[in-house]
């Protein structure tokens, strides 16, 4: 199921592709971007697979080590995940490791500024955050899962300034342990791509402490 945001709603609404698009799409991470099984589901089922796909067929993408390609998944099944890359902390339930109040006493309506403490506001929070940063263009057709970044350099730099911001950072097992409180799983999956053959490289810590 590819999960659309509704600006409108700020909500997710369902859309395609179907289960054969999905397996299709999973073939062709596997076959043209060396994605391993576990990936290639993931990211087909969460319909970045297709963003990325659709800026190799149709928009002439172009990646290198000095272009490397950011993208952005999430488990479509786990309302956490869905809710975390909507909104970050600020959107999870209560009880969640992780979890935190919106300042402000809930969500900024779409299109108000930023309460001081927000980043980034529904329906897109994380893919917005990212698209905001130096070095860092939108590919993904408003989808917010897919970004060139300049530089392998400023690939690093975005992930400092995921981690730094309160609404997204999430705490490790190392962190957490030296903190006495749960550990918080990321949520999401980043992964860059150096070349237009793939393989991914897992960024483990795109926002997430050791």
């Amino acid at each position: 199921v590819r999960i659309m945001f509704c600006p409108c709603l700020q909500e997710p609404c369902p859309s395609q592709p179907g289960a054969a698009d999905v397996e299709a799409i999973q073939r062709r991470l596997k076959f043209e971007f060396q994605f391993p099984e576990d990936l290639a589901v993931l990211y087909s089922t969460c319909g970045t697979g297709m963003d990325l796909l659709t800026a190799k067929d149709e928009r002439n993408l172009k990646i290198s080590d000095d272009d490397p390609l950011l993208l952005i998944a999430f488990d479509v099944a786990d309302d956490n995940a869905v809710r975390y890359f909507q909104g970050g902390n600020f959107n999870l339930p209560v009880g969640v490791p992780g979890a935190l109040p919106w300042p402000g006493g809930g969500p900024p309506a779409l299109g108000a500024a930023m309460p001081h403490g927000v980043a980034a506001g529904l329906p897109n929070a994380l893919g917005s955050f990212v698209a905001m940063q130096p070095g860092v263009c939108e590919r993904s057709g408003g989808h917010y899962t897919l970004f060139c970044v300049s530089s392998q350099e400023k690939v690093n730099d975005l992930c400092a300034a995921v981690q730094k911001q309160q609404q997204f950072r999430r705490y490790g097992q190392i962190v957490s342990a030296a903190l006495g409180r749960p550990a918080e799983p990321p949520l999401v999956t980043a992964l860059t791509l150096n070349s237009i053959a793939g393989p991914p490289q897992r960024m483990v810590l795109f926002n997430s402490t050791v």
